[in-house]
């Protein structure tokens, strides 16, 4: 592990929105991930994090965007493809059934 002296204000930044994330303040958590991409617009990590944030929040467009631009910036990198799926899932069933009214949900 660095010496902190050692780590860039983006590191720092991004630690710090990790940190408000792990402790459920997902709206410093929120700020924090948007101060990293301001400094670093290709940090793929922070698109990620960020994408979780904003699913945490309801946010799911933003989340997909994140999750989308964290696949191009790092495609080796499975969580977000993960996550990104899940929430296209998420998205059809959800469309499926607002377009269907009569769809009642089985009790099994």
């Amino acid at each position: 592990m660095k010496d902190l002296s050692e780590l860039s204000s983006v590191e720092v930044q991004f630690r710090l929105a990790s940190a408000w994330q792990a402790r459920g303040n997902m709206a410093a958590a929120k700020s924090g991930f948007e101060q990293v991409l301001r400094l670093d617009p290709g940090h793929a990590s922070a698109h990620s994090k960020l994408g979780e944030v904003m699913l945490e929040r309801g946010m799911l467009e933003e989340a997909l965007r994140h999750f989308a631009r964290a696949m191009e910036l790092d495609p080796h990198d499975p969580d977000p493809r993960f996550r990104r799926a899940y929430l296209e899932k998420l998205l059809r069933r959800s469309r499926s059934m607002a377009s269907n009214p009569g769809y009642v949900r089985s009790k099994s």
